[in-house]
């Protein structure tokens, strides 16, 4: 099953994952991303709420014929967040009427009980708050969107119980956070393997870089140092770091041929959020897997839309906090992510993207699925199934 799951993402990654959201409008208050799976209450709830009573809301909410709605965690409401955009950050076509302010998540905050996480749709920052002190905006979630999710989005990693209030992260366990140890060619190993060369996360398909050497000195001969901080630069915009930026840092890893591959780039925000543990902090990540990680700031490859040529967006792995973006012009940490694993021995599904054309209320969905083939190669089977493009159009 962990293969399927593995195969069936890692085809799916042809694209940075999670870029701007297609949505099914549903005609009823609700939306669904084709990407995520995840179906949105579409208005924001009319009210501010404390954080418990944020939970009681959404638990309590009987809306569009579903019962199952929930408060979404941080990586999920990330997933709307339109990284292109402010004042709001997101698609206000899909959901008229979002406010420039912030919106609760399910998610405490790991080092203090008393706060949880916010994401602030001005900008799209994710920022920790005061509980019982706090008043704001609430936008329920639930998982039975009815279309395949192509992006799933793991769980924070969150298993603490912080409230006797039933909604909280930890009562819900929907795609567990589980990783990969791989050698050069993406050679599996054992979870118990010393050292290792790249991370699958086996919910994404998503192959992360592991870094090496964190003795407390740079060294830019290698791309893979642990030690090695970079400016934020694209070949457009940034600061051109002369064999310090982050550009350099891709082109030597892809160089390099790094683990065998030459695919490497840096991760979107949200792949980056992916890869949080909002269950630990300093660092905010699985050491088994991710380690060294400093519990710092690590480059996103998102500009910040109301100053992209000069500020960009960070994770800080210290706890998953993102609200300061930080000028391009500052050297901090990078991670490279790669899309999948090729090959190998399993039974993989392709999903294309969907595309959504809505005119009025109604929804129609057509699915077109294509007849599977079976390749063998090398001793091992593949089995494809071609699912073509979900396309939905409102009449």
């Amino acid at each position: 099953m962990k293969k399927f799951l593995v195969f069936f993402n890692v085809i799916l990654l042809m694209l940075p994952m999670m870029a701007l959201a297609d949505f099914i409008d549903n005609g009823d208050g609700t939306v669904t991303d084709t990407d995520t799976g995840l179906m949105w209450q579409q208005d924001t709830a009319s009210d501010n709420y404390t954080w418990e009573q944020a939970l009681v809301y959404c638990e309590a909410l009987d809306f569009a014929g579903h019962t199952d709605w929930r408060l979404p965690t941080p990586k999920e409401l990330t997933t709307i967040v339109d990284f292109g955009e402010s004042d709001p950050a997101i698609d206000e076509s899909v959901f008229p009427g979002t406010a420039s302010w912030l919106y609760w998540s399910s998610t405490t905050e790991d080092s203090n009980g008393s706060w949880a996480w916010a994401i602030g749709f001005y900008y799209g920052y994710v920022r920790d708050h005061q509980k019982t002190e706090d008043t704001y905006k609430v936008r329920a979630v639930r998982s039975g969107g009815g279309v395949p999710a192509l992006w799933p989005v793991p769980d924070t990693g969150q298993t603490g119980s912080y409230t006797g209030t039933f909604g909280e992260d930890s009562d819900y366990s929907i795609n567990t956070p589980s990783y990969t140890k791989l050698d050069d060619g993406c050679v599996e190993l054992a979870d118990g393997a010393s050292d290792w060369v790249m991370v699958r996360d086996d919910v994404t398909g998503l192959v992360w870089e592991r870094k090496h050497n964190w003795n407390g000195i740079a060294n830019y001969g290698n791309p893979n140092d642990a030690d090695n901080t970079y400016t934020w630069y694209d070949g457009a915009t940034g600061t051109d770091g002369a064999g310090t930026d982050t550009q350099d840092f891709i082109d030597a890893l892809n160089a390099a041929v790094y683990g065998g591959f030459a695919d490497w780039r840096m991760p979107t925000e949200k792949e980056l959020l992916t890869i949080v543990n909002y269950g630990q902090h300093s660092p905010a990540v699985n050491t088994t897997y991710f380690s060294p990680t400093a519990s710092d700031y690590y480059w996103s490859s998102d500009s910040y839309a109301p100053a992209p040529a000069l500020r960009a967006w960070p994770v800080r792995f210290d706890d998953g906090y993102t609200t300061n973006t930080r000028l391009k012009a500052e050297p901090h940490y990078v991670r490279a992510v790669k899309d999948g694993c090729p090959g190998g021995a399993s039974t993989t599904t392709s999903v294309e993207p969907s595309t959504t054309t809505t005119v009025a209320n109604s929804t129609t969905t057509t699915t077109s699925v294509e007849p599977s083939t079976t390749t063998t190669v090398a001793n091992s089977t593949t089995t494809t199934t071609s699912v073509g493009p979900v396309t939905t159009t409102s009449v």
